[in-house]
């Protein structure tokens, strides 16, 4: 791609590679510890070479690109054209769904379409989370639901949300979240938890909060769990305060999050710092409704390009 440097070709090129480790699916139980390790300790090392920069560079790429006022205002316009398709599309394909299997011709068809449209829509995503959060030294973002108006607040981290730190063990109606349960990026889970024999000790949640995971903050593991259970690893169990859980969810999926979490300790085994986290600030609406609005947005995203794992 000729508007990428090398960092961000290998970058793409790492992610994709994970994306492609995620759906391969079950491994021999007694080898599956020291596959993930030797996983990680590659991965560890390739992100170690880029120096975490790409991410960094796109963030200088893009306040270049947009300077113009009137660049800002079509690439506004043309979003919110997206939103719009998207809700539709949404129900177009749970309709479709319902009366084509991938071994049919046309749902095979469908399937590739799909697939295509997933591809547009993350990239869609990332870019919108850039827009309906405050750019840095702004106090309302560049894309609004209609009848906000309002600035923002800056909070403190600590202020939005806190760390739950009670700790108990995984059983039937409580099961336990590993890292090797969540698709990167996608937060979602890619087994059934519920079916796991093994007890684990971790840290209890209830549905009322986000997980966000520590150790190798670069990898992107989150979720939004609906049920109770067990948190084992390195996530941090986050409880909002005053906030929306949907919206706290996204918050921590944006790029000043990141970088902020890529601040990390360790060279092998990097972790995200609480103590820099809880103190940094960060711009939020005092309005439920346009937290909770942002958090369904986000959410019609994500279920549209889940629905391809269907057929």
């Amino acid at each position: 791609n000729a508007q990428e440097t090398p960092e961000e070709d290998a970058d793409n090129t790492i992610r994709e590679l994970m994306k492609e480790w995620n759906t391969i699916g079950h491994v021999p139980f007694k080898e599956k510890d020291k596959l993930y390790k030797q996983y990680h300790a590659i991965i560890d090392k390739l992100f170690d070479k880029l120096n975490l920069s790409a991410s960094q560079k796109k963030l200088s790429n893009f306040k270049s690109n947009i300077g113009k006022e009137g660049n800002i205002y079509r690439e506004r316009e043309k979003l919110v054209r997206a939103y719009e398709n998207m809700k539709n599309e949404i129900q177009t394909y749970e309709n479709n769904l319902g009366f084509l299997t991938s071994s049919s011709k046309k749902g095979s068809n469908l399937v590739t379409e799909m697939n295509r449209k997933v591809e547009k829509l993350k990239a869609i995503k990332k870019s919108m989370l850039g827009k309906m959060f405050p750019k840095e030294g702004a106090s309302v973002p560049e894309i609004r639901f209609k009848g906000f108006t309002d600035d923002w607040e800056q909070r403190k981290f600590s202020d939005i949300a806190t760390r739950e730190s009670s700790v108990c063990t995984s059983a039937s109606d409580t099961p336990s979240v590993e890292y090797e349960d969540v698709v990167a990026e996608e937060g979602r889970l890619n087994k059934d938890i519920r079916s796991k024999e093994v007890v684990k000790t971790g840290i209890t949640f209830d549905g009322s909060q986000v997980l966000y995971g520590k150790l190798r903050p670069y990898l992107h593991n989150w979720l939004n769990p609906d049920f109770k259970g067990i948190a084992v690893g390195d996530w941090w169990v986050l409880k909002p305060v005053n906030m929306d859980k949907n919206f706290l969810y996204r918050l921590i999926q944006t790029q000043q999050f990141d970088n902020i979490a890529n601040q990390s300790s360790g060279s092998k085994m990097p972790r995200s710092d609480w103590n820099l986290i809880s103190s940094s600030e960060f711009m939020v609406p005092l309005s439920k409704e346009e937290q909770s609005k942002i958090g369904a947005y986000f959410d019609q995203l994500d279920h549209l390009i889940t629905l391809h794992q269907r057929l």
